[in-house]
């Protein structure tokens, strides 16, 4: 049975609905939407492993420092929490809200975040290998040097996200739309990117791209390196002109 506990060690909660290796055990639901709300009881730093918070109101918890290993937050409302430094190792996020959460300095290896809102989110500094962000929506995030090696982001919206320096080495690239993203000095060594979007992103210092089947305009390819530019087969004359380069980004927030 899961013991959760505060920053103080106190139990605020005995009994709760528990994933394990064993599989799932169902004892009495905890009342954690409550919990979050109290001013008596704080959630940063507490034990909350393999608990059950699946389609709680946690909207600006504060859950710093948590250890939420293996926890089940599918259609969970985080919407502004603070999980700063937080542990959501192989956790169930799918179909949660966290947008403009704060996760600065967690780990995500092996979560499942798909159709997840992390709109606004900062996720500056995380720690994500292998977690499966399919269909995510990550519009204007902040994954400044994040590491996302072998992370599934397929068909992710990535619009006007900012993942300067971050690690994708070896990620799932397909169909993500990162128009105007900033990307600079990110590495993207062995991604499959067949479909991906650039169009108007930054890609300054951008490192190990593979370019196959990547939708990019000339001028955004003219940042990067002369082969690319081969490859696309795009010259000097061929950069957009800004007439319509705006006409693009009025199309950019059309799709939006």
């Amino acid at each position: 049975m899961a013991v959760i506990k505060d920053i103080h060690g106190t139990i605020i909660a005995d009994g709760a609905q528990a994933w394990g290796p064993e599989g799932m055990r169902t004892v009495t639901p905890v009342p954690l939407g409550e919990l979050a709300q109290s001013h008596r009881h704080s959630l940063a730093q507490a034990d909350l492993r393999w608990a059950n918070l699946r389609g709680l109101d946690l909207k600006g918890a504060d859950l710093r420092g948590a250890d939420l290993t293996g926890a089940d937050l599918r259609d969970t409302n985080l919407t502004g929490a603070d999980l700063a430094g937080a542990r959501l190792d192989q956790c169930l996020l799918d179909g949660a809200r966290l947008n403009k959460a704060w996760l600065r300095g967690a780990t995500l290896t092996h979560a499942s975040a798909r159709d997840t809102q992390f709109e606004n989110a900062n996720l500056s500094h995380t720690t994500g290998h292998g977690i499966r962000l399919a269909k995510a929506d990550m519009y204007q995030a902040d994954l400044t040097g994040a590491h996302l090696e072998d992370a599934d982001l397929t068909d992710a919206n990535l619009m006007d996200a900012t993942l300067e320096g971050a690690d994708l080495t070896g990620a799932d690239l397909r169909g993500t739309d990162l128009t105007v993203a900033h990307m600079r000095h990110a590495t993207l060594r062995g991604v499959s990117a067949r479909g991906a979007r650039l169009t108007g992103a930054d890609l300054h210092g951008l490192r190990n791209m593979n370019w196959t089947g990547v939708i990019v305009d000339s001028r955004t390819a003219l940042q990067v390196n002369e082969p690319l530019r081969k490859l696309l087969n795009i010259e000097d004359d061929d950069v957009a002109a800004p007439a319509a380069d705006a006409e693009n980004t009025d199309d950019t927030e059309d799709n939006r």
